[in-house]
């Protein structure tokens, strides 16, 4: 019996020897482990015959050209969602004026503070959407903004296409600030819960890694959105479900040497048989 073939397709531009950068990479040697066949490609042109696609492309806005494929083959792994964005899904966005005068964040719109967009922009590659330009340093969580309430917030921020401005509502808990991070592929998932004493929780600043189990709503929402393999970010605040950031190409930094990462990991990675059997 022939191998299952799965194709990993990255976007055009694509350096092969940066994928080790993504979580697909480990999960790609758990299925070569398992008897798959994988290959990974870039660009459309790449979209060899195989039995499952799997769309892995970096940028917050998905070119229709990628995602035109998915009827070539007979099963696509998150081949039904295009917009990243977080204006596409927040339900915490604030507008000037709109009566809001709580504390608030500013953010990049974009996935990974668009530092994707930034590098294949370099790389001369087309996009729908970027690549961006700030109106301070940003180079990733840790310089998003914190004020007070709305009208702290400085007035151009809330038109500029690579911001967005959002009722900061935190899940605070023994002195620390915590999140929450529901990765998946197919059924398979993992959650946990990391907790930082500062208000914006970054890998640097850790100080807890609790595994959980993830709420229902967060694996309804994730449906909903078409969202086969990634993860959602999450907390919550005074009991209601806060949604921060959702992302389908998971990045391999931070905690990627903790063996609880790694053993979480390789159980999601068995997820690929959902799409396959």
């Amino acid at each position: 019996m022939a191998k299952p073939r799965i194709l990993v397709l990255m976007c055009a531009g694509t350096v092969m020897q940066d994928v080790a950068g993504w979580a697909i990479h480990e999960l790609a040697q758990v299925w070569l482990e398992e008897g798959l066949d994988v290959k990974i490609a870039s660009g459309p042109r790449g979209a060899a015959p195989a039995d499952l696609l799997f769309l892995h492309v970096d940028l917050s806005v998905v070119p229709d050209e990628y995602l035109a494929l998915v009827d070539r083959y007979p099963v696509a792994v998150n081949g039904r969602i295009k917009d990243i964005r977080k204006s596409s899904f927040s339900a915490q966005l604030v507008r000037s004026g709109d009566g809001w005068e709580g504390p608030c964040i500013v953010k990049s719109d974009l996935n990974c503070a668009g530092i994707p967009e930034m590098g294949y922009a370099a790389r001369g590659i087309a996009l729908e959407f970027g690549p961006p330009r700030y109106p301070f340093p940003m180079r990733g969580q840790q310089d998003y903004r914190l004020y007070a309430d709305a009208s702290a917030v400085p007035t151009a921020f809330f038109d500029d296409p690579y911001l967005v401005v959002e009722r900061f509502l935190p899940e605070v808990e023994g002195g620390l600030y915590f999140t929450r991070s529901c990765h998946f592929l197919g059924n398979a998932c993992t959650t946990v819960r990391l907790g930082s004493p500062g208000p914006i929780v970054v890998a640097s600043s850790q100080k807890v890694i609790q595994q959980i189990e993830p709420p229902l709503e967060i694996l309804e929402y994730r449906k909903k959105v078409g969202l086969d393999y990634g993860k959602i970010d999450y907390l919550v605040h005074e009991g209601k479900l806060v949604i921060l950031d959702v992302n389908k190409t998971t990045g391999n930094v931070g905690m990627s040497a903790d063996p609880r990462v790694l053993a979480m990991r390789r159980e999601r990675a068995r997820g690929i048989w959902d799409f396959l059997r």
